[in-house]
């Protein structure tokens, strides 16, 4: 059931029962299947498509037919955009998939801010695997006889996670590089959003002198590998000019439905992530994406939901041992979100 949504900007929040008697069938951790494709199209919707006085985006999937069909994950954090004309008064209507009928309820409501937008997030939790439904926004617009303009809809169909539990063991000097700002330094290691990187006796520093000098939001570039503890060595840190994603490489550790595990967090994919793959020079997809793959990914700089705008596959390396597979438990969460 969804239950609780964090926001940013003037929103107030409707209380809503649970709904929806579809489960996706035969959905795990993991599992690549597409369920949001195999759920029927709820009824009860809007016809319409997004419209800069009427738009709403969920996980940032923005390309598709309307109604588009995304997934959420429960243990995920999920995100909602609205947008349309700056200080427009919006709702957010939420259509619940039964076998028999549509759960019309208000989910959110609120005022555009001064550059037409408003963002909701939902914590991990918020919504239930098996969910199925429908989200559209109404945005006032005096243009139209009703006094509002509707947006697209989206169709949701929530998972366990977007990502998957790691199944794959990084073995002892795996590459781990990153590029990103500083959330955190100490006397003896260094944090880029939740990833944390220690420093060796053989660590060199770049553009500073020690740690000290290093303050939250300083840019960074991390070259770096797996410990033997399971986590990361910092072999040498520069400090650079900021750009406007973070960068991650090193080997997948893992592949969900809609996100992959790398570096010990989960970042998720949409219907705008571009893959190019170093191998062959071609342009391709999300299937293409294998455990144990090399690969850079870029993330939102300062969004709240990790959300990647390019992959590349197969990225060089040096040679090193090859990753071993963890043991199996369906029990395990994925890694925590990559919080930047």
């Amino acid at each position: 059931m969804v239950r609780i949504l964090m926001t940013i900007g003037v929103v107030s929040l409707v209380g809503v029962q649970s709904f929806g008697e579809g489960r996706i069938g035969g959905t795990t951790r993991g599992d690549r299947d597409t369920p949001e494709a195999q759920a029927p199209i709820c009824f009860g919707f809007n016809g319409a498509a997004n419209a800069p006085e009427s738009s709403l985006v969920v996980n940032y999937n923005t390309q598709g037919a309307f109604p588009l069909r995304v997934l959420m994950g429960e243990l995920d954090p999920n995100v909602v955009f609205v947008e349309g004309t700056p200080g427009a008064q919006y709702d957010v209507r939420l259509i619940g998939c039964g076998r028999t009928q549509a759960y019309k309820q208000r989910l959110a409501s609120g005022t555009l801010d001064d550059t037409g937008r408003s963002q909701i997030l939902l914590s991990p939790g918020d919504v239930t695997a098996g969910e199925v439904f429908m989200l559209q926004a109404a945005v006032a617009d005096a243009s139209m006889p009703s006094g509002y303009r509707m947006s697209g809809a989206t169709q949701v169909s929530v998972v366990n996670s977007m990502s998957a539990n790691i199944h794959l063991i990084m073995p002892q000097g795996s590459f781990a590089d990153a590029r990103g700002p500083v959330m955190d330094a100490g006397t003896n290691s260094v944090t880029m959003g939740n990833v944390v990187f220690q420093i060796t006796p053989i660590t060199e520093f770049a553009n500073f002198d020690t740690l000290a000098d290093l303050a939250p939001g300083d840019w960074i570039v991390i070259a770096g590998q797996f410990n033997g503890a399971g986590g990361f060595d910092a072999e040498e840190i520069g400090r650079e000019d900021t750009e406007p994603l973070v960068r991650m490489e090193s080997r997948v550790q893992s592949v969900g439905p809609a996100g992959l595990a790398i570096l010990g967090t989960s970042v998720y994919v949409n219907s705008a992530t571009t893959y190019f793959d170093e191998a062959t020079g071609a342009w391709t997809d999300f299937a293409a994406v294998e455990p144990g793959m090399a690969v850079q990914v870029l993330i939102e700089t300062e969004a709240e939901f990790p959300a990647v705008t390019q992959v590349k596959l197969n990225i060089p390396t040096e040679p090193e041992d090859e990753p071993e597979p963890e043991d199996e438990d369906e029990n395990e969460d994925p890694p925590p979100p990559f919080c930047s």
